[in-house]
């Protein structure tokens, strides 16, 4: 139907303000595919929780960025409150129970995308009925989808990614694993395999779970080549001053406990 969302774009934020709000300028400014946000603070004390609610408001009131009808791409703008920091999972579980979008889209706030990101991954994704979910390159990317030698500054990156669109036009590789700062899930996809695993902590390793899933459901995965987005890696877990080796070895142990039974 004319005005539904095509995308449902998931942003977990806990505390890390700068990144939460270059995160989503940079959004509303290269994102032109129908989608919505959903915005789920995990118990922030930054100020993320008001300038979120400030963000809405003038979405809802159609000023500032939303003031230029080419922003009608950007559908809704839902508001998703915890009081306490209930870790990466349960937040995208929140996100997905509202997601209306054909498709789904898991997105660090420390993530910056550039032109036609979304339209790229949502033709990866498209190109075959058997792959479910997509994700990109990125410069703290990990594992195949790292780009340790992308050398571009905060200003020139949106240059950068569409000249490497350009060079990497339609190329895709497929892997048995996507990582969770960017991921984009077809509906189907998401229903067919439920939730995400909130057992692993804070956020570790319900990204290899939910892979694990979608590969046991008999769904590929699959990296867009031509998509490059910016990552920071861990930045609400620096903010928060999180002991980022303790968190990944005990959700690494959860994660092996579970799984070696297969």
């Amino acid at each position: 139907m004319p005005g539904e969302p095509r995308a449902s774009i998931i942003i977990p934020c806990w505390n890390a303000l700068p990144y939460t709000r270059r995160c989503l300028t940079e959004l509303a400014r290269w994102t032109t595919f129908p989608h919505e946000l959903i915005l789920v603070d995990n118990g922030s004390r930054d100020g993320t929780q008001r300038f979120l609610r400030e963000f809405r408001r003038r979405f809802l009131r159609k000023t500032g960025p939303f003031s230029n009808p080419d922003e009608s791409v950007l559908k809704s703008v839902v508001l998703l409150r915890n009081k306490v920091n209930r870790g990466f999972a349960r937040a995208i579980n929140q996100g997905m129970k509202m997601a209306s979008g054909r498709y789904h889209v898991w997105l660090n706030n420390d993530v910056v995308v550039g032109p036609s990101w979304l339209e790229r991954l949502v033709d990866c994704v498209e190109a075959s009925s058997r792959i479910g979910a997509v994700g990109p390159r990125a410069r703290r990317g990990a594992g195949a989808q790292d780009v340790p030698h992308a050398d571009y500054s905060p200003l020139s990156f949106p240059f950068f990614a569409q000249a490497w669109a350009l060079q990497q036009a339609g190329r895709r590789r497929r892997t048995e694993m996507l990582f969770g700062f960017c991921i984009l899930i077809r509906r189907e996809a998401a229903r067919r395999v439920g939730q995400v695993e909130e057992g692993f902590g804070l956020a570790h390793f319900e990204d290899d779970d939910y892979c694990l899933r979608l590969r046991r459901a008999g769904y590929r995965l699959v990296i867009a080549e031509d998509v490059l987005v910016h990552h920071d890696a861990h930045a609400s877990f620096k903010a928060n001053a999180v002991n980022l080796r303790k968190s990944f070895f005990e959700s690494r142990l959860k994660f092996q406990e579970k799984w070696k039974k297969w």
